[in-house]
This record gives C-alpha cells, sequence and structure tokens, in this order.
C-alpha cells in the first residue's frame, strides 16, 4: 500500500478536527463569556462640599478590589467624566451588574416580636397579624427567604434594628463596624459565607442571638433581605456560618462585603 493511501485517512480526520473547530468557533463555542458596562454616577447624592473627581476616583478603586476579589484577573476600568467604564472578563452581565452596582451597605436586623412571643407580620396591604416563630420559613413560590404563614395570611416579618438593652435602658445596636474588615469567606463549595466579629461584636452577638432562640437573623444588603439564619442557640464565638445561599450569589457577596461601600451610587447604563 503506497504511502499517499496511509495518510488519506489521516488527513480526512484532521479536515473533519479543524472544520468542528471552526463551527464552534463561529457558534460562540469555547469563548469565555466578558461583560461591558458603562456606570452612571448619581453625584446628586454626595454630601455638599464632596470632591467629586476624588469620589469617583475612590469608587473605580473600590470596583477594581471587587473585580480582583471575585477572582476577575486584570479588569479594565476607566474613568470619564460621571460614567465609569467597566469590561470584566470571565464574567457573565448578570453577575457583572450585581458585583458592580451593588452599594454594599450592610445591615443586621431582627423580626419584631410581640409580648406574647409571636413575631409581628404584615401582608402585601399592610395588615399587620402575628405567627409563631416556626411559621416563618423560606418560600420557594414567592422566592421569600422569610415568608409568615397563618391560617388565612401570607406577609413579611416587621424588621428592626438587631440591638439589645443595657443596663441603662439605652439600646447597642449590631453594625458593620462589629465586624472584621475582609473576614467574609466563602465555604460549603461558595455556597455558605463565614464572618468574623470584633470582639466587641462578638460579645454583642452573643447577647442579641442569644435572645433570638428559635427567631431569625436578617441580613441586609442595600435594603435587600440576602439571609434569614434561624437561630439555634447564641453564637458564643464571634464567628458564624451563614449558608444556603446560591453560589454565584455567595462569591458577589463577599466580594461587596470585604470592600468598602461604594462612595456614590451606580447605575448602569442601557
Amino acid at each position: 500500500m503506497s504511502r499517499a493511501l496511509l495518510l488519506a485517512p489521516a488527513l480526512a480526520l484532521f479536515l473533519l478536527l479543524a472544520l468542528f473547530l471552526l463551527l464552534a468557533l463561529s457558534c460562540g463555542g469555547g469563548s469565555d463569556p466578558e461583560a461591558t458596562l458603562t456606570l452612571t454616577a448619581d453625584l446628586s447624592q454626595l454630601p455638599p462640599g464632596t470632591d467629586e473627581d476624588e469620589a469617583l476616583g475612590d469608587a473605580a478603586d473600590v470596583l477594581r478590589q471587587r473585580a480582583e476579589l471575585y477572582g476577575i484577573v486584570d479588569p479594565q476600568i476607566a474613568l470619564g467624566g460621571n460614567t465609569i467604564s467597566v469590561t470584566l472578563k470571565g464574567v457573565e452581565e448578570d453577575a457583572a451588574l450585581q458585583l458592580m452596582t451593588r452599594s454594599g451597605s450592610l445591615e443586621f436586623k431582627r423580626p419584631r416580636v410581640s409580648t406574647d412571643g409571636l413575631v409581628v407580620c404584615k401582608t402585601p396591604q399592610g395588615e399587620e397579624f402575628g405567627v409563631a416563630p416556626q411559621n416563618v420559613n423560606p418560600d420557594d413560590v414567592s422566592g421569600s427567604l422569610s415568608r409568615c404563614f397563618s391560617l388565612d395570611k401570607l406577609g413579611e416579618p416587621v424588621w428592626v434594628d438587631a440591638d439589645v438593652a443595657s443596663d441603662d435602658g439605652s439600646a447597642t445596636r449590631l453594625t458593620p463596624e462589629h465586624v472584621d474588615p475582609g473576614s467574609w469567606q466563602l465555604q460549603d463549595n461558595e455556597t455558605a459565607l463565614a464572618v468574623r466579629f470584633t470582639p466587641e461584636g462578638s460579645d454583642l452577638l452573643k447577647l442579641i442571638t442569644g435572645a433570638l432562640a428559635g427567631y431569625h437573623l436578617g441580613i441586609f444588603v442595600d435594603g435587600e433581605l440576602v439571609a434569614a439564619p434561624r437561630i439555634q442557640r447564641a453564637i458564643t464565638d464571634g464567628a458564624p456560618v451563614i449558608s444556603g445561599f446560591p453560589q454565584s450569589e455567595a462569591a458577589i457577596l463577599a466580594a461587596v462585603l470585604n470592600t468598602a461601600p461604594l462612595p456614590v451610587p451606580l447605575t448602569a447604563s442601557p
């Protein structure tokens, strides 16, 4: 058999593989996602006397830190007037929007509880009703992380500041300042977040969670409830682990909460 005949099947296979690769590339196969955003800063929200250029520069620095913490290599971030142009390789646009536009304002809240131990809830129409703490649960139908269920009503808990009364009658509130900076860490295949509190925050968390046993602690970012773990017992080590996040959500929150809040609100232009 001639060498040409022996090479023919190999050449045909090579041509088929090349054709397959060309078709895959033409359909977008094998290409990494890339998000390109134009973010507009609402400078009217800055306190009077704030240097606008400095605020925009600080915002760009925060965005770059978030991108790097999220694992994005060489994020492209450029200033232009009151806009910030962002190009992120390896991330889908929806995730990029959350990562780049969330302010990062963190709050801890607890449900309001009546004198007889019921969680105070409100219907969408504003009607208040009470339920036992075990009747406050996540709801897949509505997507709510904390939904109140009674025999004839559905609603959401009424959230108030997570605080504890001092001996003098004043209340001490659990705040972001009680969290160690940069301590939010991904756990359990990136579906949970561990966080570490300062010594003062740990003492306060112990008191609050001890009083909340059986109830939920609400964790809000930019006014949105992102987690509502049910407290089983007082957290005494100041290092809780919060589970149940979607994988992409936990990674975004870790990057957002491990950086400073944005100094100016940013919205994505269409």
